[in-house]
């Protein structure tokens, strides 16, 4: 797995460029493999961030109508623009009330992120069944397991210690 997203650096103008790299490989006449990166190259000071994903398909039939396929990849995002103003925004506390009495069950400051923010990443794995009928007709049937990083935002502190929040 390669490094992906240290913190971030931007300003009112940035520049971004994204390329991505694919090789579509088969071994055999039922196996496909699939392998590939995006790469982000951004503003001032340069920061290059990428985005590693493989994937396999694998015909269960002669003709290929019926597939499963599986991938892994990991996601890298951009923080967004508007968090930039994020310190300027002054300390709130988010305050959770009983339903039924109304009275006040919790109190939790809240302040915003100063300072650098960390890229927002995730790690995907999807495993799929895929049919083609005549008529082009598609169907797919999937599951995906996603895990991300908390997204650039606040920094909530609960009475005796800090967590993150977004």
């Amino acid at each position: 797995v390669l490094p992906a997203g240290g913190p971030s650096r931007f300003g009112r103008h940035g520049r971004v460029a994204t390329f991505a790299f694919r090789d579509a490989w088969q071994p055999f006449a039922r196996l496909q493999l699939d392998v590939g990166t995006r790469v982000e190259m951004s503003g001032v000071p340069r920061e290059v961030v990428a985005s590693p994903r493989i994937g396999v398909r694998y015909a269960l039939d002669r003709r290929g109508l019926t597939a499963v396929k599986a991938g892994l990849g990991q996601f890298v995002g951009r923080v967004p623009l508007g968090a930039r103003a994020f310190d300027a925004l002054p300390p709130r506390i988010d305050v959770s009330f009983d339903e039924s009495t109304g009275a006040v069950e919790s109190e939790m400051p809240l302040s915003f992120a100063r300072g650098r923010l960390p890229m927002p990443r995730a790690t995907a794995a999807t495993v799929e069944l895929e049919r083609h009928f005549d008529g082009g007709i598609d169907t797919q049937f999937g599951a995906r397991q996603r895990t991300g990083s908390p997204l650039a935002g606040g920094t909530v502190t609960a009475a005796g210690g800090a967590g993150t929040g977004g």
